[in-house]
């Protein structure tokens, strides 16, 4: 078996190739390999610290034993974080794949009900009265017809199953916490990519470009958060196909004010969806704040806007202009009309 090679080669020491992670990661995914040796996997990857090639062979094991859907858009977007970070911020990326929506980004979002926040993304956008439980078929439809979808990871990544029971035992951030992120099944070629650790970046950077990512952001936040943040500085790489440019954002790079991370801490999915909701209303401060960073971020590698900046206006328009309340109206009446939902 391959995984019985990985982890010999892992435990003395030695780094996989790209092929041989691909291996490993597919006996996982197919069912093959037993607990002890998934929990043995993980762990000497983590003990090791996993590479660039080790991280793109597991993603592209992943990607092909997804549930993959193709819209007939120009390009999706996904704004994904490997979450872990601790912060317990409300959803501020699910939120703002709305605002990005809203404003003119074909979004094909990835997720999964909570693991280690109050409320993932799944939950959040139960919350908000959209239907997640809907077929690849349909949500392409949505991605189609509405610039939104939502993908739900059991159904759209049914094999990671396999793993689940060991990442849950051992309760440690391992290899699947970027594989996920790295893996989304509408095969988007524009991300913002939080990470929970910054020394985790550059090994995130040239993996999408191993990918074939078009235009990615990856972020860590001075607060430790996955996303871009307005308490402080936010580390970024830029990612395109030929260069990786590294660099700073701060709130007042961009006229906004600079808060603590209790100014955005969430709650349960209602509570942050009450949040949420307050946003779309038009109440101004932290949220909104760190909500349209985060749009801006999507808007800018979808190729709405040349700048960051440029970017920011777009998404406040979107929500000053009313499209975002009337874009959640659409995904809600539209992912839980009968014959999506039966498709």
């Amino acid at each position: 078996m391959y995984i019985a090679n990985a982890i010999k080669k892992l435990a003395d020491g030695q780094h996989l190739s790209e092929n041989e992670s691909y291996q490993a990661i597919s006996e996982v995914m197919s069912g093959d390999a037993n607990e002890i040796q998934i929990a043995g996997l993980l762990m000497a990857l983590r003990i090791k610290g996993e590479t660039v090639e080790e991280i793109t062979g597991g993603a592209k094991a992943l990607c092909e034993r997804a549930n993959r859907i193709n819209p007939k858009v120009a390009i999706c977007v996904d704004p994904v974080g490997t979450g872990g970070d601790g912060n317990n911020t409300f959803n501020i990326s699910s939120t703002a794949a709305l605002v990005a929506a809203a404003a003119g980004a074909n979004v094909a979002k990835h997720g999964n009900r909570s693991i280690s926040s109050r409320s993932g993304s799944a939950d959040f956008y139960e919350a908000m009265g959209f239907n997640i439980t809907l077929s690849p078929a349909a949500v392409e439809k949505c991605v189609e017809d509405l610039g939104f979808g939502f993908m739900f990871a059991p159904t759209f990544h049914p094999a990671m199953r396999f793993a689940g029971p060991v990442r849950r035992a051992l309760a440690v951030r391992n290899i699947f916490n970027v594989l996920g992120p790295l893996s989304n099944p509408a095969g988007a070629k524009a991300q913002v990519l939080g990470v929970y650790d910054r020394s985790m970046m550059p090994f995130i950077a040239q993996t999408l470009q191993r990918l074939g990512e078009q235009h990615a952001l990856v972020v860590h936040a001075e607060d430790g958060s996955d996303e871009i943040t307005n308490t402080g500085m936010t580390y970024i790489m830029e990612v395109r196909p030929d260069h990786i440019e590294e660099y700073t954002v701060t709130p007042d790079m961009f006229g906004m004010a600079t808060y603590s991370l209790s100014d955005i801490v969430g709650g349960t999915p209602e509570e942050n969806a009450e949040i949420s909701a307050r946003i779309f209303e038009g109440e101004k401060g932290p949220h909104r704040d760190i909500v349209v960073l985060n749009a801006a971020a999507t808007i800018y590698v979808a190729g709405l806007t040349e700048t960051f900046p440029e970017a920011i206006l777009k998404a406040e328009d979107a929500l000053d202009s009313g499209a975002v309340k009337a874009k959640i109206e659409q995904i809600r009446v539209f992912t839980n009309r009968e014959e999506i939902v039966t498709m």
